[in-house]
């Protein structure tokens, strides 16, 4: 869903605002075509919003890889200096990733929800245009057949919508810029039944006239000798203003009660722009740059304190930072730097110029992390040396004989004497199942081969072995 969404996004995107609003500014709202335009572009924002928050996390996402490749390939303090980087890393991408999914949710729905209301803003453009016409004068008896004269609406002359050709590069500039810091107003043309025009000379309207011959209503006479039908429009246009303000929560709200003789209704409008609404909050919170994980202030963190504090400060308990404050600020000042330069040499620098081995990102030779850019590959190059440095660990380290030998401090009497490494030891402290030493080991298998062919009879006598029935 995130890599199609993203993929839509480069395709419709344009440059993105400063800010975070969707709204075009500067170009007038006077027809509904003008609107249709303007709520596409809104449209083609929330697409380039969401792809340039995919773009800082993806660049981010690299800078994360190469800090775990970083730290799988180092030993001992850098190791751990490495480590913190990578958990505070790590956590500002994930939280960045968290709110790009809860808006992705959002601006599908605000998308579809403007891509309506464009629609029906195009659609109102037309039907402004559709009109009853006329019928010019004619005796009675020759106007109205014996079944009668139908009326046929027509619509807009030409094979394009009325708004096919509306660009906002083309529009007219607004006199002044609309601002929305303070209020957010979407403009909306809605149309309604043509209302009846007083005096006859505009509207459809049936008129009647002895003579006939004027080219209205407005001087018939009101006798049936003649009849005439007056052209007029089926529709009139209504403009509702729908506002609120920039304040999370703060809902659209029409600045007129008309409702239900509007097409659309205020109340499906509304709903549409609350599906945008929801959007537009949570796109303030996709701020995320990539530039945060390399910037000094990850070491201001509480995140990347914690992870220095169990590094490279003693006795430090989780969440009681501030009782180590001055200590923890040492460590930082030595490990990492204490400027933005210090940082970017001990610890960017390093990293980007780690190498590692051609043949994982499909080099000849060695690679410095700089010059990798494949997401795919630097994972499966920190993955690499990671089970690497661990495979080295644990051919190094005696945790794999303790873990057995715990496993045998556990083991009953009888288990027990029934392991040829181990022997069980009593005491006035304790009893329990130890590892022989390696004599021990040696001297077992030796009574082990004494013992193993010789029958119960002769097991029995003394020669050092016991007869046990394991069948």
């Amino acid at each position: 869903m995130f890599s199609m969404f993203l993929i839509v996004a480069a395709v419709t995107a344009a440059a993105r605002a400063s800010d975070v609003s969707i709204h075009e500014p500067t170009k007038e709202l006077t027809s509904a075509c003008n609107k249709a335009d303007h709520i596409k572009h809104m449209s083609k924002q929330i697409a380039t919003i969401i792809a340039d928050q995919a773009t800082e996390i993806a660049t981010a996402e690299q800078d994360a890889a190469k800090v775990a490749v970083a730290t799988a390939k180092a030993t001992g303090t850098s190791k751990a200096t490495f480590e913190a980087i990578a958990v505070a890393v790590s956590s500002s991408v994930t939280a960045a990733k968290a709110k790009m999914q809860t808006a992705l949710t959002a601006a599908f729905d605000a998308a579809a929800a403007a891509s309506a209301l464009a629609g029906q803003q195009a659609l109102i453009a037309d039907l402004e245009k559709t009109i009853i016409p006329t019928k010019n004068w004619a005796l009675a008896d020759t106007f109205v057949t014996g079944k009668g004269h139908a009326i046929i609406l027509q619509t807009k002359a030409g094979a394009n919508g009325e708004c096919q050709a509306t660009t906002t590069a083309e529009r007219t500039n607004a006199a002044i810029p609309r601002s929305y810091a303070s209020e957010i107003q979407v403009q909306f043309d809605h149309i309604e039944p043509a209302a009846a025009v007083a005096g006859g000379a505009r509207g459809v309207r049936i008129c009647g006239d002895s003579t006939g011959g004027d080219a209205n209503c407005n001087a018939a006479d009101g006798t049936a000798t003649q009849l005439y039908l007056q052209q007029g429009e089926v529709f009139t246009k209504h403009q509702q203003t729908y506002k609120r303000t920039p304040a999370a929560g703060d809902a659209y709200a029409a600045t007129t009660s008309k409702n239900s003789e509007l097409i659309p209704t205020t109340s499906d409008v509304q709903l549409k722009l609350t599906a945008i609404k929801i959007l537009e909050d949570q796109l303030k919170d996709l701020n995320f740059k990539a530039t945060s994980v390399r910037s000094f202030t990850i070491t201001g963190t509480t995140l990347f304190r914690e992870m220095v504090a169990q590094a490279f400060v003693k006795n430090v308990q989780p969440g009681k930072l501030e009782d180590h404050k001055d200590a923890i600020d040492k460590a930082i000042k030595e490990m990492y730097g204490d400027t933005a330069d210090n940082f970017k040499t001990k610890i960017w620098q390093t990293i980007d110029e780690t190498t590692v081995a051609g043949w994982l990102v499909g080099k000849q030779s060695d690679e410095k992390l700089s010059n990798i850019k494949n997401l795919g590959q630097l994972r499966e190059t920190a993955g690499f040396y990671s089970i690497k440095a661990e495979t080295a660990q644990a051919a190094a380290s005696p945790t794999i004989k303790m873990a057995a030998q715990s496993t045998r401090e556990t083991r009953s009497k009888d288990e027990c004497r029934k392991d040829n490494k181990c022997e069980w030891k009593s005491s006035e402290k304790e009893e329990k199942c130890e590892t022989k030493g390696e004599k021990g080991v040696k001297a077992e298998e030796k009574k082990e081969e004494k013992c193993k062919d010789k029958k119960k009879d002769a097991c029995k006598k003394n020669t050092g072995c016991k007869w046990e029935n394991n069948a």
